[in-house]
């Protein structure tokens, strides 16, 4: 015995559907690219906890919008990486660093890429564990996905 069964049909006695739930609407930001140039070094108020930041101003959402995903809604980001293929890595991302310096000292390091959000913007950060800022951050291409 074989039974079909739809899942259409009339609106049933609740009435229509209800509005769009969390996660049914989304906002890619693709391509975000940062210049080297681009990075601002910035510190704590102190002198202290110097990084590079780079504030990017995010379009195409009404204010409501984005006070709803700062609120309510999920917010993402990725760098591209390009290892032989394109990759997206969620930041933050951390990458450890070795070179060799001008007296042959072996040295050691790491820089962090993370971000914030809030209303209508993104910054996104670097961070180098020595806090040695008398080089900028390469030029890096970001992308940026909001969920409502």
């Amino acid at each position: 015995m074989l039974t079909l069964v739809s899942c259409e049909g009339p609106t049933g006695p609740m009435g229509p559907e209800g509005p769009a739930g969390y996660g049914t609407n989304w906002q890619v930001y693709d391509n975000i690219v940062v210049n080297s140039g681009d990075w601002e070094l910035i510190q704590d108020e102190d002198g202290s906890h110097p990084r590079y930041m780079a504030e990017i101003t995010l379009h195409d959402l009404t204010d409501e919008e984005f006070d709803f995903v700062y609120t309510d809604g999920s917010f993402q980001a990725y760098v591209y990486k390009d290892m032989g293929i394109e990759t997206q890595t969620p930041l933050p991302y951390i990458v450890h660093r070795e070179a060799v310096d001008d007296q042959g000292n072996y040295i050691t390091w790491e820089e962090t890429y993370d971000f914030d959000y809030s209303p209508g913007s993104v910054a996104f950060y670097a961070t180098y564990s020595d806090f040695f800022v008398d080089q900028r951050p390469p030029s890096m291409t970001f992308r940026v996905i909001l969920m409502w």
